[in-house]
């Protein structure tokens, strides 16, 4: 029987540097599972209404 491994693959030096620029801009970084991988977004939140 084989087990699947849950464990998700080690972040590589340019996946830290993409996380670390996004930062730097002043937004989010969000990291999620797709397949055997991962992708990294940038959230970008901005107000667009605000009463008082």
């Amino acid at each position: 029987m084989d087990k699947k491994s849950k464990e998700p693959p080690a972040i590589n030096i340019d996946a830290q540097q993409a996380i670390y620029d996004i930062i730097r801009r002043g937004n989010d970084a969000q990291i999620r599972r797709k397949g055997n991988g991962y992708i990294i977004l940038e959230v970008k939140k901005s107000i667009k209404y605000s009463s008082g």
